[in-house]
């Protein structure tokens, strides 16, 4: 009785092992019609491990803003208070890009499947997700700069002044990464539109090089906004060594 329920249990593994075969079999013409887009979704795989790497790196390395002890000094009071504004202008830097690269990547991916609405179902995540991903981040970059213009005009800072100047670098930033985040989402939209075209390798190296122009932005402004922190942050404290 065991020996027939082996020879049973067996038997239907060899024919689920048939079915397993025949079904690579017939699905052998589609991968090879399938087989350059696949190549595709390989490299963008590539640059999108790379980009990730680079932003998680930024990431770490993001300040927060310490607990001084008060000071009676109106000029101590201030460089404390823009270093709270440094600590979130880091934060906000690297998160805003951050979010339109996953955005932008999660409507790639859905682009490369094989479905016949795989494009359309693509660009409707972009329209569904990026406005109300990037929307928040946007906000928080012009509340930053109102904060810190308030700050500027409690303590009496003049408009020639080197803090001006400060202020003037950090809205340019924010501009920048603004009007960059925009341009990969069109970029993205353009490539979900061309990814199944014979031209598709333009619309891509467009997207990449967008998507470097990005990275390499939050890389140098994160690098900008926690110099300037940690320079604020010397000129209030002994402790500084310890505390960095």
């Amino acid at each position: 009785m065991k020996k027939t329920n082996v020879i049973i249990i067996c038997c239907a593994l060899l024919l689920a092992a048939c079915a397993v075969v025949s079904a690579f079999v017939i699905k052998g013409k589609s991968d090879i019609r399938e087989a350059a887009q696949d190549e595709r979704a390989v490299r963008l795989y590539g640059v999108l491990d790379d980009t990730y790497s680079r932003l998680a790196a930024v990431q770490s390395g993001s300040a927060a803003a310490p607990s001084l002890s008060p000071s009676t000094s109106d000029d101590a009071q201030f460089k404390t208070d823009l270093l709270h504004f440094y600590a979130q202008s880091t934060n906000i830097v690297s998160i805003l890009p951050f979010t339109t690269v996953q955005v932008t990547e999660a409507a790639l991916l859905k682009a490369f499947m094989s479905s016949a609405t795989s494009v359309n179902e693509a660009l409707a995540y972009i329209d569904r997700y990026a406005d109300r991903t990037l929307a928040s981040a946007y906000e928080t970059m012009d509340e930053l700069l109102e904060k810190f213009s308030a700050v500027l005009q409690k303590y009496n800072i003049s408009t020639s002044s080197a803090y001006t100047a400060k202020y003037n670098r950090l809205a340019s930033m924010f501009s920048s990464l603004k009007n960059s985040s925009t341009q990969l989402l069109s970029r993205t939209r353009t490539l979900i539109k061309k990814s199944k075209s014979e031209d598709y390798d333009t619309y891509y190296t467009n997207y990449v090089e967008q998507l470097s122009d990005l990275t390499g932005k939050i890389e140098q402004y994160c690098a900008e906004i926690n110099n300037e922190y940690y320079n604020l942050l010397s000129s209030l404290t002994d402790d500084f060594d310890d505390i960095q």
